[in-house]
């Protein structure tokens, strides 16, 4: 780990890289359980045969996130890394959301999104459109990046109504991890969307989804 300034001297602005392997996804206590907003994710599985790290380097108006997942399974997985909602990231490719959590950790992630609540569902006559994901064939690596701007704001599937029926969020400093929904099948017919290949009929419930360890932002 390494904290300093930017190449040019400047003290305006802090770079950090951090190498940080994956946790098993976010699970709460029954304390914190009972105390949590309708529209936190839901607590998720993990996947052991799945190898995920992530680099993280802030500035104090971006964050930069490398991510690669490595598939250890004898078979093709789909990263749910193709948000088709608008989430006010610069490119889709990189849509995300950053979503406050009743134990102080910020989640910024690439996945379907279960609610802790279906009251949290927007009543709406046209559907959100679902996440498209990447394939990441057994044995290979998948590679991606996702910049997010700082300060951190509320970024939810359901909008700002959303925020109502979440922790605050605090910051800075901030407390993050990023995590990345995973689907064990897809639709036999992939799309090319912007020179990628891409994949619907993903697995959305029960989600899996890996994530980083938790990690204090400068």
């Amino acid at each position: 780990m390494t904290i300093g300034g930017c190449g040019n001297g400047s003290t305006d602005s802090v770079v950090r890289h951090t190498s940080i392997p994956s946790v098993p996804p976010h699970q709460t206590t029954s304390t914190i359980e009972s105390e949590s907003p309708w529209c936190e994710p839901a607590p998720a599985k993990g996947d052991d045969l799945l190898e995920f790290t992530i680099d993280l380097e802030a500035t104090r108006t971006e964050l930069t996130i490398h991510y690669s997942v490595v598939n250890h399974h004898p078979t093709t997985v789909f990263a749910i890394n193709r948000i088709q909602q608008d989430t006010g990231s610069a490119s889709p490719r990189e849509r995300h959301f950053v979503v406050p959590r009743a134990d102080g950790v910020v989640e910024i992630s690439q996945r379907a999104f279960v609610y802790r609540s279906p009251n949290c569902v927007v009543p709406r006559s046209v559907p959100l459109p679902l996440p498209l994901g990447k394939a990441v064939a057994s044995g290979s690596t998948l590679r991606d990046t996702v910049h997010v701007a700082l300060p951190l704001h509320i970024q939810h599937p359901e909008g700002p109504s959303a925020a109502q029926h979440l922790a605050q969020l605090f910051g800075p400093p901030y407390t993050v991890s990023f995590c990345l929904g995973i689907s064990p099948t897809a639709a036999i017919d992939p799309a090319d969307i912007d020179g990628e290949t891409l994949y619907s009929g993903l697995a959305l419930t029960p989600e899996t989804v890996v994530c980083s360890t938790p990690q204090q932002l400068p």
